[in-house]
């Protein structure tokens, strides 16, 4: 749904990756879920539906179609 969002909205696809829900402590990566993610969980195990926490989002990036048909010294500015 996002993705046809960004297409309708006149942009263009450009690339999909996930973000680490994580802080860091001591130069060590600390699995971090947010208050919704947390609540959402516990909610489905009160209601006898288990479920998985969770540790990254889908990120989706978009472009303005009129920058990527740009040659690279148009998109400098």
């Amino acid at each position: 749904m996002v993705g046809a969002a960004g297409v309708n909205a006149g942009l263009r696809p450009r690339e999909e990756c996930g973000a680490l829900i994580a802080g860091i402590r001591d130069g060590r990566l600390i699995p971090r879920a947010s208050f919704f993610q947390q609540k959402n969980v516990r909610a489905a195990i009160a209601d006898s539906e288990p479920q998985w926490l969770l540790q990254h989002e889908d990120v989706v990036i978009f472009e303005s179609r009129v920058l990527a048909t740009a040659g690279p010294r148009e998109r400098r500015g």
